[in-house]
């Protein structure tokens, strides 16, 4: 079995929300061999990925499935950032 977990914190909870809000509906659904847990509050986001077949193939899909969050709340906090900016000027 493979584990990983994805854990943000920050004190901006409408950023929490925000990133729940975009990352959640993507982790309902899951392959047979991929479980995906999530803890949500104020301060913090964790997401807690299990694979139940240990096979490089798997390994690998667990590592894309990481790079695609990672990549998701990148660009969630850089539209985030832009919006902020423009609400500033």
């Amino acid at each position: 079995m493979y584990k990983a977990y994805f854990k943000m914190i920050s004190s901006d909870v409408k950023k929490i929300q925000a990133i729940w809000k975009a990352l959640h509906p993507d982790n309902i659904t899951t392959p047979s061999y991929m479980n995906i847990f999530e803890e949500v509050d104020e301060e913090q986001y964790i997401i807690k990925i299990l694979i139940n077949e240990e096979s490089p193939k798997r390994f690998d899909s667990l590592r894309g499935t990481l790079d695609d969050i990672a990549c998701l709340v990148e660009l969630i906090q850089n539209t985030i950032n832009i919006l902020e900016e423009k609400q500033n000027s």
